[in-house]
């Protein structure tokens, strides 16, 4: 979908894709001001995620969402989608998939302004991806919050190797009550010397984990993780 404005999207099903690179089931380009009300599902209908995403957004700014529900991958945005809120985010991949057909981020997002994800969670009976959580390239403006609880924590089914992945020249990202377990690998959140202005505020993982806290103007805050 090219050159769409003021569009709303209210209780749709998207279901498409076919086994080829960077597949998606809805592809918003060159876009603004669009609204999904309700539930909206969007689902990938192919059998290796690597490359591909249900949801793909490209120079698509001003989405507000109330309730979207990825499955068979998460969200792959590139530069100028901005301006994104999404409310009650779940995805997921199908419990069959293995680590060879997942191998990605949940969000990918490279060169892009003004995130809002809030709410996140597991889809009910999926896997997570076997990279990570998130991977922010270039990114400024990210607030990811209020993924599980203190006492109901996501869990990551030992696929997801980190939570947060910053990489390239990011800023004024935050990272609010997201708790987590069962990780597959040691860091939780990852970040070069090249980014700057971040806040991980009242966030846990499992004791075994650890915070590779390389950022400039850091700040941790109410942080529960171990080494």
């Amino acid at each position: 979908l090219d050159q769409l404005t003021g569009i709303v999207f209210e209780d749709c099903v998207f279901y498409g894709g076919i086994d080829t690179a960077a597949a998606q089931s809805l592809w918003l380009q060159t876009s603004q001001n669009i609204e999904f009300r309700g539930r909206n599902k969007i689902a990938l209908a192919i059998t290796d995620e690597n490359t591909s995403y249900p949801l793909r957004l490209t120079t698509t700014s001003n989405i507000e969402a109330e309730e979207l529900i990825l499955l068979g991958g998460g969200v792959l945005a590139t530069a100028a989608s901005n301006n994104i809120l999404i409310d009650n985010f779940k995805y997921g991949y199908p419990p069959g998939r293995g680590a060879t057909e997942a191998n990605q981020n949940g969000l990918s997002l490279t060169g892009v302004d003004g995130w809002l994800i809030s709410s996140g969670n597991l889809v009910s009976g999926g896997k997570f991806p076997t990279i990570g959580l998130a991977l922010f390239t270039d990114c400024s403006d990210i607030t990811v919050r209020w993924w599980g609880s203190p006492t109901s924590k996501v869990n990551g089914g030992n696929r997801l190797t980190y939570i947060c992945s910053m990489a390239g020249i990011c800023g004024d990202i935050k990272f609010q009550r997201v708790y987590f377990t069962g990780l597959n690998g040691a860091e939780t959140f990852l970040g070069l010397n090249s980014a700057k202005n971040v806040l991980l505020e009242n966030c846990s993982t499992d004791y075994n984990d650890e915070m590779e806290a390389d950022c400039n103007d850091m700040i941790v805050r109410g942080h529960h993780v171990a080494s």
